[in-house]
């Protein structure tokens, strides 16, 4: 059973009842996540098996479901909105794998730190080989100017 991380009691919970309907799910065999990405054949998968090659299909099925835990804490995350999540976060991660632990850029701008959860998730689970790298605005700053971009907070353009 899929379980979700409740930070107030410091445990694993039964996740929350709002699964999508069977007829939404990944159209890869095992895999739990909703489909929305539409590939050949009209069929819709997941993100991560959209990332992935077909014959690689069947053990990104089986490695997203080990990594449940990480799917649920980024849902809890999604959920928080502006609420506690860098403390959260934090919190989750200090004692797991630091590098995943917001740097003070990611905590300012919450969309990089999602957005580095969801590229994480895909790393773990198989889908893609490279491990997203930590956002940080000075480094973001200086590879736009270097490649002739204008930078304005936090965007280049």
């Amino acid at each position: 059973m899929a379980q979700t991380f409740d930070h107030k009691a410091g445990r694993a919970v039964s996740r929350r009842q709002d699964e999508p309907e069977e007829s939404n799910r990944c159209a890869a065999n095992g895999c739990p996540l909703r489909g929305h990405v539409s590939v050949a054949g009209g069929r819709e998968v997941c993100s991560a098996h959209a990332a992935a090659a077909p014959a690689q299909w069947s053990q990104v099925s089986e490695a997203i479901r080990d990594h449940d835990w990480l799917h649920a804490f980024i849902r809890d995350i999604q959920g928080m909105g502006d609420g506690p999540w860098v403390e959260y976060a934090t919190r989750f991660w200090e004692e797991a794998d630091q590098y995943m632990i917001p740097t003070p850029d990611e905590a300012h701008y919450f969309d990089a730190y999602f957005g580095r959860l969801l590229r994480e998730f895909l790393y773990r689970v198989g889908a893609t080989t490279r491990r997203p790298q930590r956002w940080v605005a000075a480094d973001a700053r200086k590879k736009a100017l270097e490649a002739g971009y204008r930078f304005v907070r936090g965007n280049a353009s």
